[in-house]
């Protein structure tokens, strides 16, 4: 299965902490609590970045992204999805 890690702005995306940010959401979709969205976060080291195992996987974290854009204010001027296949083996990443 191949693997991915994401970049935005020049730093990794490392999953989401379990706190929530009150912010106004739409009623539908899924969410912790209406008007709750986890907090998305990123790192600078690439081992303690956050792995996607295939495309199901890489898309459900790129929407994870792209709602922090779309809801949270996020601003976004870079993003680079890089393929971790080697990059795991090598350093060991964990996700």
């Amino acid at each position: 299965m191949k693997s991915y890690v994401i970049k935005v702005n020049g730093y990794y995306y490392a999953g989401e902490r379990e706190d929530t940010t009150p912010i106004p959401r739409p009623t539908e979709g899924w969410y912790t609590n209406r008007g709750e969205s986890n907090v998305i976060f990123f790192v600078g080291d690439i081992t303690k970045a956050k792995v996607c195992e295939g495309l199901v996987n890489l898309n459900s974290h790129w929407q994870r992204i792209y709602n922090a854009m779309r809801f949270d204010g996020l601003d976004m001027r870079t993003i680079e999805i890089v393929r971790a296949d080697n990059i795991i083996k090598d350093l060991k990443i964990g996700g």
